[in-house]
């Protein structure tokens, strides 16, 4: 089952890459707008969750399906490994609101069917962190953790 899983996320976000849901959500001060208008492509239930999601801890924890499949990034020296990994509640750190670090990243998110994959990255695409939500019953999760880092 967690690898029929993993193989439909894997060919959502494959595929999310040339659907036309794709918004960017931050590229520049200079795209204020555009990233106003993208925005508002996305569920309004989904943007009033995600901003909570990043400035309310317990919000945060409560919001999250545990054990969390995820991967982690790869340590210093390590060239390839089995990065893949189940977060735990008691190990999770608050993750808060998107910083782009003064236009040193930037962040997406695909609306695929209902999952939304939010992709943050630096502009060489050398460090990446996705994040995938969806919606469980009435609720927005967090169903999917890649650490930002080397992949």
């Amino acid at each position: 089952m967690t690898r029929i899983l993993m193989s439909v996320l894997l060919l959502v976000l494959l595929t999310g890459g040339a659907c036309k849901n794709k918004y960017k959500a931050s590229e520049s001060m200079e795209e204020t707008s555009t990233t106003e208008e993208t925005t508002k492509q996305l569920p309004d239930d989904f943007l009033s969750f995600y901003d909570q999601f990043g400035k309310d801890s317990i919000f945060q924890l409560e919001h999250i399906v545990f054990p969390l499949d995820g991967e982690r990034a790869l340590e210093d020296g390590e060239k390839s490994a089995d990065t893949s990994v189940k977060w735990q509640k008691e190990d999770w750190k608050f993750q808060r609101t998107f910083d782009d670090m003064g236009g040193s990243f930037k962040q997406e998110f695909i609306d695929f069917h209902g999952i939304i994959t939010e992709v943050t990255h630096d502009h060489t695409a050398t460090y990446i962190m996705t994040r995938r939500f969806s919606k469980i019953g009435d609720e927005w999760m967090l169903i999917y953790y890649q650490e930002m880092g080397l992949h």
